[in-house]
């Protein structure tokens, strides 16, 4: 990498650009597929919520009110009430989990091979590679939330003790933060991984290539992730200036712009790959 390195991400950001303007059915494809999800949870959640809401008292009553509230805290701590609706949704985000290492594997297949038909590479990158995907999703899911096993007992046990202060609730958002860096970094090294893996060469070698150019790489998807923000908020607030058709059509855009912000990182960053390890 011979020239400067904020103008190597410049120039994988404008290539990202040009891989998802070639991948463009695969954006949409993936953001059905983000729809479904969300139709299906929302379902879900609206069928527990609605009857509980024809319960409730309103304002007008507020000693049933308050009766209302003892009850269901008394029937969520003391009974097993709950225990049926969080094993539903934790069968919908298992059935998610399960499903992202094959979405992974041709999504990363589909971009290694710019020059294949986007529907035939991302098949093909199923087929191919979604038992090491497979792999890697739970290595990185155990490496990145292992530091919970750690803090959670810690909270936990100065919740309980009752000394948990505002001195520890800093210290404890100090650590989320933290631990949110973390996940960052871990998953942009696994990225790199799944770079490796399509390509058919050595994990070793990605993070090599991944730790020989940490600047350029958090630099990247840094600057992606700002115009993303910046993108998002601009939506809302046109959102929330048009009320009516167009604001509900732009809420309904902001999934496929997450799912092109996402395709034009792994592009981007694929593309700075490529570059390193020349």
């Amino acid at each position: 990498m011979k020239k400067g390195w904020w103008k190597h991400m410049l120039d994988s950001m404008r290539y990202g650009l040009t891989v998802v303007s070639r991948r463009s059915l695969i954006v949409l494809v993936l953001f059905l597929y983000e729809m479904v999800w969300g139709f299906i949870l929302y379902r879900y959640v609206k069928s527990v919520v609605l009857p509980l809401l024809y319960r409730y008292p309103g304002t007008e009553a507020p000693d049933w009110a308050m009766l209302y509230w003892i009850e269901g805290e008394f029937r969520l701590l003391k009974t097993d009430l709950a225990d049926p609706y969080l094993l539903a949704i934790l069968a919908i985000l298992a059935g998610r989990m399960l499903l992202t290492p094959f979405i992974n594997a041709g999504l990363y297949h589909a971009v290694h091979q710019v020059s294949i038909d986007q529907w035939r590479a991302f098949i093909t990158g199923i087929t191919n590679y979604w038992g090491r995907f497979s792999i890697l999703y739970v290595l990185q899911m155990l490496i990145s939330w292992a530091p919970l096993a750690w803090i959670i007992p810690s909270f936990t046990g100065s919740l309980l003790s009752g000394t948990l202060g505002t001195a520890q609730l800093l210290d404890y958002g100090l650590l989320l933060l933290a631990l949110l860096a973390y996940i960052c970094l871990v998953r942009l090294a696994f990225m790199y991984i799944q770079f490796a893996v399509t390509a058919g060469e050595s994990w070793f070698a990605a993070v090599a290539a991944w730790l020989r150019s940490l600047f350029p790489v958090l630099g990247l998807s840094l600057l992606i992730l700002l115009l993303a923000m910046v993108t998002q908020g601009l939506i809302s607030a046109a959102s929330m200036w048009r009320a009516g058709l167009t604001a509900l059509i732009l809420y309904q855009a902001s999934p496929l712009l997450r799912i092109f912000f996402k395709m034009w990182e792994i592009s981007s960053q694929h593309d700075l790959w490529t570059k390193i390890r020349k």
